[in-house]
């Protein structure tokens, strides 16, 4: 009995374990998490995530903020308004200033970058407003190269439309 017990016991452990790294963060573009702005608009049901862990994905995107290939996850939306805003905040303690935030166009391997922010939110500029109805990809990524570790890298990202600054999609 205390025999079967024990296997239960590695089973589930395993079964959590598996859990854990199949729940993970995307690290490719191509496995970006879909994120939505209703998740967002009342500031429930934000998108919290980490770069713990994370490892340089090979993308190295012309930029604003600093183009560079390190440690990143992935995020895509599809667009409900022409200037959302996208924010993070709640930054672990293992941030610093190093966060950078890019809100990219196009399609993995082919990306053009809307906009990016150094520790702050991004909004698409009036001037460049997004299409209505296409997907775009959030790259949340750091200055360094350095392999990040530890618990302190967590993050909150909200995707929050505005109908007030442009265009909805209903």
């Amino acid at each position: 009995m205390k025999k079967k017990l024990t296997q239960i016991a590695w089973l589930f452990a395993g079964l959590f374990f598996l859990s854990l790294k199949l729940s993970a963060q995307a690290n490719v573009c191509g496995s970006a998490t879909l994120i939505s702005s209703d998740q967002g608009v009342t500031g429930a049901g934000n998108n919290v995530g980490t770069l713990s862990g994370a490892t340089a994905s090979g993308v190295i995107i012309a930029s604003s903020c600093t183009a560079i290939d390190a440690p990143d996850v992935w995020y895509k939306f599809v667009a409900k308004t022409t200037n959302p805003t996208i924010s993070v905040s709640g930054l672990g303690t293992s941030w610093g200033t190093t966060m950078k935030i890019q809100l990219l166009s196009g399609t993995c391997g082919a990306f053009t970058e809307v906009a990016c922010g150094n520790n702050t939110s991004v909004t698409p500029a009036f001037a460049n407003p997004l299409t209505l109805g296409t997907t775009y990809h959030i790259r949340i990524y750091k200055n360094t190269t350095t392999a990040p570790t530890g618990t302190t890298w967590g993050f909150t990202l909200a995707l929050v439309d505005d109908i007030l600054k442009g265009s909805r999609l209903n």
